[in-house]
């Protein structure tokens, strides 16, 4: 299914390939905790073999309006190695991270 978007050609991703990844929300949490409940749901998810989740953290737009979450939760998965990349637009898009575990 193609789309036009501003004379750029762009491929929708059709909803029976979109894969559902084990996440967590960290929405609402001060960042700190929110870091030690990613930092275990990571170590959980390593443990039970997952290779692929998705850190919901919001882009911030509530709060103080920076984004100061997104940026500590990619700054702890550099921090700790894991490769990541923002999400796909219909798993949050930039207010949600994919963390590759293996």
């Amino acid at each position: 299914m193609k789309k036009t978007r501003r004379n750029k050609q762009w491929k929708a991703t059709p909803s029976s390939e979109r894969e559902s990844l084990p996440d967590i929300n960290l929405h609402d949490l001060h960042p700190d905790i929110a870091l030690a409940d990613m930092e275990a749901f990571l170590q959980r998810a390593k443990k039970d073999g997952i290779s692929k989740v998705l850190i919901i953290h919001g882009k911030g737009s509530h709060g103080d309006g920076t984004g100061t979450l997104r940026r500590r939760v990619r700054a702890r998965l550099n921090h700790l190695e894991f490769a990541f990349h923002p999400a796909d637009p219909w798993q949050g898009g930039d207010g949600a991270t994919v963390v590759l575990l293996n």
